[in-house]
């Protein structure tokens, strides 16, 4: 949430947290007691209790995806979240069917996870599950399916490295846009992975 309040600008970047709180009050209509403390949640400084905070950090989440776009949200260590994180996972996925949002979490091997999500062990997508995801990153009919389709050969089906090859894109500019929203995919562009 924080790389989105920013605009993808680092949270040390000059003014960060004067920049977040302000795009906070815009975007989530919070005044700015609200807006400090959504940020603080997001910088990981809340002193507030797990619940408050889980709280606070799932509304503004759920509150992102809008109808017709996607919104990909993608939690690593899944397994190792504290316990505000364990209960946003919970509640993002209680919503899961009733909002325009792909959750994607990695987990080790024994990690359960929360009713409403499905666990997928990461070997190599089968084509159609690759063709299917790559396509949700992509704006509606932006999706280059001869390249999705040669990077699944590339990345042996594997979710996490066709992900990090369109952000290396992105940080290149031979991509624009945001996860579920990708668009102008340079033609010469090559999904690869990423250095």
């Amino acid at each position: 949430l924080l790389d989105w309040l920013l605009r993808g600008d680092g949270a040390d970047s000059p003014q960060a947290v004067a920049r977040a709180e302000a795009r906070a009050r815009e975007e989530f209509d919070l005044d700015d007691a609200d807006a400090a403390a959504l940020v603080a949640v997001a910088a990981g400084h809340s002193q507030e209790e797990p619940e408050v905070r889980a709280n606070r950090l799932a509304n503004a989440l759920l509150s992102l995806p809008k109808k017709g776009r996607t919104l990909v949200m993608r939690v690593d260590a899944a397994d190792r979240l504290d316990t505000s994180g364990k209960l946003v996972l919970q509640r993002l996925s209680r919503d899961l069917t009733r909002r325009h949002l792909l959750l994607l979490a990695t987990a080790g091997p024994d990690w359960q996870p929360p009713v409403g999500m499905e666990r997928m062990d990461l070997h190599g997508l089968e084509e159609s599950a690759f063709l299917l995801l790559g396509r949700a990153l992509f704006a509606p009919g932006r999706s280059p399916d001869a390249q999705l389709a040669a990077a699944h050969a590339t990345f042996s089906g594997g979710p996490g490295n066709l992900i990090e090859a369109l952000e290396h894109l992105v940080q290149n500019d031979a991509l624009f846009g945001r996860p579920g929203d990708y668009h102008g995919l340079s033609e010469d562009a090559e999904l690869r992975p990423a250095p």
